[in-house]
């Protein structure tokens, strides 16, 4: 109980941007998640604009700020976990995220608001393997 709460208090390592393009990662995204997962994180209204993002096609700002998040989020994950589980993960109700599924919260959320909550979720679910 007293590890819950100070692992619940103890603040997110936020991961070092990394290098990666926008089209890298939304590659990665869609081969883990898939492409409707990464069109909705991303704010598109279907799975054939990921293939354009992946081609080089420009995403505005804030998509690119979401899908990093997504990116993180799925490096941390993939430390421990398959690609399959990742995606339940990611579209599963999570009891630390007020009962939200992790993608839903990553779209709806402001990108730094949803970084944090999301960075720490992956990580808790990574650390109980």
């Amino acid at each position: 109980m007293i590890t819950a709460k100070l692992m619940a208090s103890a603040p997110a390592r936020m991961p070092v941007p990394s290098p990666v393009s926008p089209s890298q990662v939304v590659r990665e995204l869609a081969r883990v998640w898939g492409r409707k997962l990464t069109a909705y994180a991303g704010g598109a209204k279907d799975s054939a604009t990921v293939d354009r993002w992946i081609s080089g096609d420009a995403l505005d700002s804030e998509a690119v700020e979401r899908l990093r998040i997504g990116f993180d989020v799925t490096k941390i994950l993939l430390t421990r976990e398959p690609a399959s589980l990742i995606q339940a993960w990611i579209t599963g109700l999570n009891p630390g995220l007020d009962d939200r599924s992790p993608i839903r919260l990553l779209r709806e959320e402001k990108p730094t608001e949803a970084r944090v909550r999301l960075i720490r979720a992956a990580e808790a679910f990574a650390a109980r393997g």
